[in-house]
């Protein structure tokens, strides 16, 4: 064997018995904190977390943000005066993506999320957008 005499530290017998193993064991292997069970699950590099993976918080984080920022635009959204909020069979026919109103005397619809009119085309059997007229100068 080497002189090592320049090295100093436990023997191998003595951190074996430091940890409790037997001292008779031959081997030169020593086993982990865990195997002898000095491992503390306050030892993990991850404590303090749920386990839950951060790609599935950081979706979650923005789903809530759309959430107050569509019952935001919704709730400072002015509806047009004489339109009421449609049924639930009325709706059923309608796009699903918007809150729909509709005005009896004016035959319109109007979505409070895209802030635009439509009207019933029967020819198609779809809503179309409804456009405002708009006057040109000639001359």
């Amino acid at each position: 064997a080497a002189d090592m005499s320049g090295f100093s530290g436990p023997k191998p017998a003595e951190i074996r018995g430091a940890l409790g193993v037997d001292r008779n064991m031959t081997s030169e292997v020593v086993p982990t904190a865990s195997q002898v069970g000095g491992f503390a699950s306050m030892d993990k590099q991850n404590t303090g977390y749920s386990g839950t993976p951060m790609w599935k918080l950081a979706l979650e984080r923005e789903k809530e943000r759309e959430k107050q920022t569509l019952g935001a635009s919704v709730r400072t959204v002015k509806i047009p005066e004489g339109f009421l909020e449609v049924d639930k069979a009325m709706a059923a026919q309608l796009p699903a993506k918007g809150q729909w109103y509709f005005s009896e005397k004016r035959q319109v619809f109007w979505n409070a999320v895209d802030e635009k009119f439509y009207v019933y085309d029967p020819a198609t059997g779809t809503h179309k957008e409804l456009y405002e007229a708009v006057d040109y100068e000639l001359g």
